[in-house]
Protein backbone atom coordinates (compact mmCIF):
# COMPACT_ATOMS: atom_id res chain seq x y z
CA UNK A 1 0.00 0.00 0.00
CA UNK A 2 2.83 2.49 0.38
CA UNK A 3 3.27 3.00 -3.67
CA UNK A 4 5.24 6.38 -3.47
CA UNK A 5 8.10 4.64 -1.75
CA UNK A 6 7.60 1.47 -3.59
CA UNK A 7 7.75 3.71 -6.99
CA UNK A 8 10.96 5.70 -5.56
CA UNK A 9 12.54 2.36 -4.72
CA UNK A 10 11.96 0.97 -8.06
CA UNK A 11 13.69 3.83 -9.94
CA UNK A 12 16.65 3.63 -7.73
CA UNK A 13 17.16 0.25 -8.35
CA UNK A 14 16.63 1.00 -12.11
CA UNK A 15 19.31 3.57 -11.69
CA UNK A 16 21.72 1.33 -10.16
CA UNK A 17 21.36 -1.30 -12.58
CA UNK A 18 22.27 1.19 -14.91
CA UNK A 19 25.50 2.35 -13.01
CA UNK A 20 26.71 -1.11 -11.99
CA UNK A 21 26.61 -2.03 -15.59
CA UNK A 22 28.25 1.30 -16.95
CA UNK A 23 25.27 3.17 -18.75
CA UNK A 24 25.30 5.91 -16.25
CA UNK A 25 27.84 7.66 -14.02
CA UNK A 26 27.29 7.71 -10.29
CA UNK A 27 26.37 11.35 -10.19
CA UNK A 28 24.84 12.13 -6.38
CA UNK A 29 22.15 15.13 -7.16
CA UNK A 30 20.93 14.03 -10.73
CA UNK A 31 17.21 14.19 -11.30
CA UNK A 32 15.19 11.18 -12.57
CA UNK A 33 14.80 13.41 -16.01
CA UNK A 34 18.86 13.89 -16.47
CA UNK A 35 19.27 10.01 -15.47
CA UNK A 36 16.66 9.04 -18.49
CA UNK A 37 18.27 11.38 -21.10
CA UNK A 38 21.97 9.89 -20.60
CA UNK A 39 20.47 6.71 -20.12
CA UNK A 40 18.58 6.57 -23.59
CA UNK A 41 21.20 8.24 -25.05
CA UNK A 42 22.92 4.67 -24.52
CA UNK A 43 19.88 2.40 -24.50
CA UNK A 44 17.85 4.13 -27.44
CA UNK A 45 15.13 1.01 -27.48
CA UNK A 46 14.31 1.83 -24.04
CA UNK A 47 14.61 5.86 -24.11
CA UNK A 48 11.01 6.33 -23.57
CA UNK A 49 10.35 4.00 -21.19
CA UNK A 50 13.22 6.00 -19.24
CA UNK A 51 11.54 8.88 -19.68
CA UNK A 52 7.86 7.75 -18.57
CA UNK A 53 8.97 6.33 -15.60
CA UNK A 54 10.84 9.63 -14.84
CA UNK A 55 7.53 11.58 -15.37
CA UNK A 56 5.94 9.11 -13.00
CA UNK A 57 8.16 9.31 -10.32
CA UNK A 58 8.72 13.42 -10.46
CA UNK A 59 4.69 13.24 -10.93
CA UNK A 60 4.38 11.86 -7.55
CA UNK A 61 7.02 12.87 -5.84
CA UNK A 62 6.71 16.64 -6.74
CA UNK A 63 3.95 17.09 -8.48
CA UNK A 64 1.73 15.80 -5.76
CA UNK A 65 -0.20 12.99 -7.85
CA UNK A 66 -1.48 10.23 -5.60
CA UNK A 67 0.60 6.65 -6.06
CA UNK A 68 -1.21 4.11 -7.00
CA UNK A 69 -0.70 0.02 -8.32
CA UNK A 70 -0.54 1.32 -11.60
CA UNK A 71 2.13 3.80 -10.94
CA UNK A 72 4.74 1.14 -9.48
CA UNK A 73 3.45 -1.24 -12.19
CA UNK A 74 4.75 1.22 -14.64
CA UNK A 75 7.88 1.49 -12.68
CA UNK A 76 8.31 -2.19 -12.55
CA UNK A 77 7.77 -2.18 -16.44
CA UNK A 78 10.71 -0.05 -16.86
CA UNK A 79 12.57 -2.07 -14.41
CA UNK A 80 12.09 -5.26 -16.76
CA UNK A 81 12.89 -3.58 -20.46
CA UNK A 82 15.64 -1.64 -18.77
CA UNK A 83 16.96 -4.53 -17.30
CA UNK A 84 16.70 -6.52 -20.77
CA UNK A 85 18.09 -3.80 -22.88
CA UNK A 86 21.21 -3.76 -24.40
CA UNK A 87 23.68 -0.57 -25.32
CA UNK A 88 23.25 0.06 -29.55
CA UNK A 89 20.10 -1.64 -29.29
CA UNK A 90 17.22 0.14 -31.20
CA UNK A 91 17.49 3.72 -33.18
CA UNK A 92 16.29 7.00 -32.84
CA UNK A 93 12.74 6.11 -33.66
CA UNK A 94 12.62 3.89 -30.75
CA UNK A 95 13.08 6.86 -28.28
CA UNK A 96 9.48 8.15 -29.02
CA UNK A 97 7.77 4.50 -29.07
CA UNK A 98 5.15 4.62 -26.05
CA UNK A 99 5.67 2.64 -22.81
CA UNK A 100 4.92 -0.75 -22.53
CA UNK A 101 2.58 -1.55 -19.88
CA UNK A 102 1.63 -4.55 -17.83
CA UNK A 103 -1.69 -5.89 -18.71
Amino acid sequence: GAFAEAVRERLRAVVRDLQERGIVEDAPGRTADEIARDAGRALPSVAGDLRAGARVFDDIWYGGRTADRAAYDRLVAVDRAVRDARPGQGDANDADRPMAVPR
